[in-house]
């Protein structure tokens, strides 16, 4: 499954799609061959790596007293849990030798290296499937903030980063583009990566965007349509809304409530409310 999963990793890296997942540094750094660092840690377990921080900064100076209540307040042997729970020793018979305030420097030290080991297995396997698709000397030259970004995304959706990947298909600097534009705007970054997924069916940048008019039928208001999605070709239909307002509501409304941008996708299970937030 982890072969498997690194595969799917690295024919995104190659094909330029977007896979909008969450690893920690750890991982793209172990496929990139970079070092990794005890701040590394933090990104999955905070908890571990403060005590394990505040045991360094203790004062070095400390009198007798003080590292006596050291020891006796920690009362901790050089064991450490791993993820799953599992209690693994630190050194040989860790389970009977105490921490004292002479050796926290060295029961740190063990403690961040078996942390941060403890995956290794899980990512050669990772690493060993992603390399059937990707030559391992082009990951080596990759940065893993690359590699990440290359293979996931960008997390939020800028606007200005929106503008530079869109074309037009309609004047540029018609009204509606204008209120179109000022409507993205106004949206939180979660709202406009609905709209991302709704218009190209992925939900991060880089993506592709084309804005065209929409051809309202004779006699009927312009106002009541809603915008049409063409995710095959980026291409998202725009009719002669009235105002900015009305904009924004047609592409949330149909940006949230959208069932078929994915055959997997079923939405939230209720209609969008675009009128809650002006109540808030």
């Amino acid at each position: 499954q982890l072969q498997f999963l690194g595969k799917l990793l690295g024919a995104m890296f190659r094909t330029e799609d977007c896979l909008p997942v969450m690893f920690p540094p750890r991982l793209w750094k172990e496929l990139t061959g970079e070092k990794v660092t005890s701040e590394d840690l933090r990104d999955w377990d905070e908890a571990s790596y403060n005590v394990l921080q505040n045991m360094l900064n203790l004062p070095v100076d400390a009198d007798q007293q003080d590292k006596e209540n050291f020891a006796e307040e920690l009362h901790t042997n050089f064991v450490t849990y791993l993820s799953d729970g599992q209690v693994v020793e630190l050194v040989p018979n860790g389970h009977h030798k105490m921490i004292d305030f002479d050796t926290r420097e060295l029961y740190v030290k063990l403690a961040f290296e078996k942390r941060l080991e403890e995956s290794h297995s899980q990512l050669a396997a990772l690493l060993h499937g992603m390399t059937r698709v990707v030559d391992r000397r082009v990951l080596l030259l990759t940065p893993w903030q690359e590699l990440e970004l290359s293979i996931c995304g960008e997390p939020e959706v800028p606007v200005e980063a929106l503008k530079s990947s869109t074309s037009y298909e309609i004047d540029q600097q018609s009204s509606v583009v204008t209120m179109f534009w000022e409507a993205i705007t106004e949206m939180t970054d979660r709202e406009r990566s609905q709209v991302l997924k709704f218009v190209t069916g992925r939900s991060r940048l880089p993506a592709r965007l084309v804005l065209r008019a929409f051809q309202v039928p004779d006699g009927e208001d312009p106002n009541a349509q809603l915008p049409t999605a063409h995710t095959c070709f980026y291409q998202l239909d725009l009719p002669p809304y009235n105002n900015t307002k009305t904009m924004k509501e047609r592409l949330l409304y149909a940006a949230m409530n959208c069932h078929t941008t994915e055959l997997d996708f079923r939405g939230e299970g209720q209609v969008y409310d675009y009128s809650s937030e002006e109540e808030d």
